[in-house]
């Protein structure tokens, strides 16, 4: 959505301006109905800061403040366990037992990867693609070879097992999941605003400038995502009597 200057409007949780929660259809798979979670973010900027115009000042407050709220939407999305009021996190969502796979980290190899584009529906599939945590990538497989010697991963094509592949800071360590991103909906009740103070840090010089959004995430086809974790074994040892 596109952010917008003006005042902000107080909603109570869990509905929309109104006092109604907002449904959605998502055609085959059924109704889904979304709540209104607040979430929100700020920047400061010094007061002294030299822009040539009011109009460049304002794109550079409303590009920072759409990247910050970006940033918290995707710890939303990727949280590795589920939190009350805020968006669903497809990392946390509670899928069904064909969609789990877990494996030692001294067994994890290219063929668990390839066993995980398995999990989900053939359609989604070919449309998929590998989320994983930075540190778990870099760690892990941005090194692996696969059977035939050849590096997994295209860094050209920035695709895995030839499949796009989203690197998230955002994403939990040694899980990683698999999925069709459009089976995953994000749901604005009103447009994110914008609000500033000169008054919080005014003796600081700064201007706090604030983005404010209510909406709800949900996975809308659980049959579009499957997750692996990894588990670490490598301090198992053995106990004798």
């Amino acid at each position: 959505g596109t952010l917008r200057v003006g005042n902000l409007t107080p909603i109570e949780a869990n509905a929309d301006e109104d006092g109604n929660t907002i449904t959605a259809t998502g055609g085959t798979i059924g109704e889904i109905t979304f709540g209104s979670y607040r979430t929100s973010a700020k920047i400061e900027l010094g007061v002294g800061l030299d822009y040539e115009s009011i109009a460049e000042f304002k794109n550079a407050v409303v590009e920072e403040l759409a990247l910050s709220l970006a940033l918290k939407l995707e710890s939303q999305i990727m949280a590795s366990t589920v939190v009350a009021n805020q968006a669903e996190s497809m990392f946390a969502k509670d899928y069904g037992t064909n969609q789990k796979m877990e494996v030692k980290e001294s067994e994890f190899s290219h063929k668990t990867l390839a066993a995980l584009k398995g999990k989900i529906l053939r359609a989604y599939g070919k449309r998929a693609s590998y989320v994983i945590n930075t540190e778990t990538f870099h760690d892990k497989i941005e090194g692996m070879v696969g059977s035939d010697g050849h590096p997994i991963y295209n860094d050209a094509e920035e695709k895995l097992l030839k499949k796009p592949v989203i690197i998230s800071d955002a994403a939990p360590k040694d899980k990683i999941l698999f999925g069709y991103g459009k089976r995953y909906w994000y749901n604005y009740n009103m447009a994110p605003q914008i609000a500033s103070s000169d008054q919080e840090k005014f003796s600081d010089g700064i201007i706090v400038h604030r983005a404010l959004a209510f909406g709800d995430g949900k996975v809308m086809d659980k049959k579009a995502f499957a997750v692996l974790t990894i588990v670490d074994d490598t301090e198992e040892t053995e106990i004798q009597g």
